[in-house]
């Protein structure tokens, strides 16, 4: 009533919290993330596509993989109770209309019939009987009628408003997953080693959620694959190559380090010359984890020429 701003917190202000909580670490930052969402549910707050995100990424910081999938199976329920009680809401105006429809045309008939008894001539005043009296022309349509009683399409209401747009209210259409929450969530797995789900998102997320994964998605994954363990560097080979010529220096940067953790030494010789075979120049940490896939094997010649070429480069 005083007119100042009202000082309850908006999803622009969770959001905010969440972004400070994704420069921690550590069990304590999962259970402060879990306990803000909490207080904004509480308080009534919807969630954007925003909080989604950066509450996926403050799972991610801390290692928190489960919580992270955790917000995918919240963001699935409540688009499903949207869905729900749209189609309910749906339903009864339907039930409505056609009540409304059956009303209407039964009052049209009603009065139809009202105005052909008013029309004919009585017994009475006439002293024809009205079973034999010759037919005669039906009366006229009457106001608010068409021919044969039908009636008339209801007139446009003057100052109806149309295409404008409602504001956005806490009635809307919940948020859905989109790339950008899949990647920190899958970043998320990857941070906790999680290669099968990570893997298992990264494959399912077009049907289940409509979102095509993106070149940032799928390096997630290669990355969740190269800090398993142990290891899965085939797995992350096979999603390098899905990438095709999309593939960028961190997506062969998250292979070579898959490699090097099982000391593939061969494949990674053979991923590095791939690289530069497709015009990307091998950064420091594609020549390190190529370097690393060495040692295991005792492979030292190979080592030291990688980084000879590296310092001649």
């Amino acid at each position: 009533a005083s007119g100042r701003p009202s000082s309850r917190p908006d999803a622009y202000s969770y959001s905010a919290v969440l972004a400070s909580l994704g420069r921690r670490s550590g069990v304590a930052s999962s259970d402060r993330v879990r306990e803000v969402l909490g207080h904004m549910r509480a308080d009534g707050v919807p969630p954007t596509e925003h909080t989604y995100g950066t509450a996926a990424l403050a799972y991610g910081a801390s290692g928190s993989w489960e919580h992270a999938l955790e917000l995918l199976a919240q963001m699935e329920s409540a688009a499903a109770a949207a869905a729900a009680a749209a189609s309910s809401s749906a339903a009864a105006a339907a039930a409505a209309a056609s009540s409304a429809a059956s009303a209407s045309s039964s009052s049209a008939t009603a009065a139809a019939s009202s105005a052909t008894s008013s029309s004919l001539p009585s017994t009475a005043a006439g002293g024809v009987d009205r079973e034999t009296r010759p037919p005669g022309p039906g009366p006229g349509p009457g106001p608010g009628q068409r021919d044969g009683g039908e009636a008339a399409a209801p007139s446009k209401v003057r100052g109806a408003r149309s295409g404008r747009r409602p504001k956005p209210s806490a009635a809307d259409p919940p948020p859905r997953p989109s790339a950008l929450i899949m990647c920190n969530v899958l970043n998320a797995c990857a941070e906790g080693g999680a290669w099968q789900s990570a893997l298992a998102l990264v494959r399912g997320m077009e049907q289940r959620y409509g979102v095509t994964p993106d070149v940032p998605c799928v390096n997630a994954a290669i990355k969740a694959c190269a800090q398993g363990s142990p290891a899965q560097p085939m797995l992350a080979l096979e999603l390098l190559a899905s990438l095709g010529p999309a593939a960028t220096d961190r997506s062969y940067s998250g292979a070579l380090s898959a490699l090097a953790s099982s000391g593939k030494w061969r494949e990674a010789l053979y991923t590095l010359k791939r690289m530069e075979a497709v015009g990307l120049a091998p950064n420091v940490q594609c020549v390190t984890a190529a370097v690393r896939a060495c040692i295991p094997g005792a492979r030292w010649r190979e080592a030291l020429g990688l980084w000879r070429g590296a310092l001649e480069g």
